[in-house]
């Protein structure tokens, strides 16, 4: 990961996942919403609720993250190691949201499954 170009190819994975999970919490944040709706003091419903609502967090301060990390791989005089600090970083990001998107893909079949 020294070289801009397979940067840019990691921040576009990035993005493309983020917005999927993004998407994907935000269909369970509805969802959960109805039903909470008609059984608000359902404990499951709660904690699906919050799994949403933190994973929709967690997107937006990811973007952010990576935002930053992309401005600092833009100077013009960053030496090849800080590139590849900057791949490896980006890379790391990259497994916790493919860890968010297991946890909010089961939690949305987790909701399905309730009444």
């Amino acid at each position: 990961m020294s070289t801009p170009e397979a940067l840019e190819a990691l921040v576009t994975q990035l993005t493309q996942e983020l917005g999927q999970v993004q998407k994907t919490a935000q269909y369970g944040l509805d969802i959960t919403r109805q039903k909470l709706s008609t059984s608000p003091d359902n404990p499951e419903l709660t904690q699906l609720f919050a799994i949403f609502n933190n994973v929709s967090f967690f997107t937006e301060n990811y973007k952010a993250r990576i935002q930053t990390t992309v401005r600092a791989a833009s100077e013009t005089n960053l030496q090849s190691e800080q590139l590849q600090d900057a791949g490896q970083g980006l890379a790391t990001l990259l497994g916790v949201v493919v860890e968010a998107k297991l946890l909010v893909e089961n939690s949305v079949r987790r909701l399905d499954k309730l009444p």
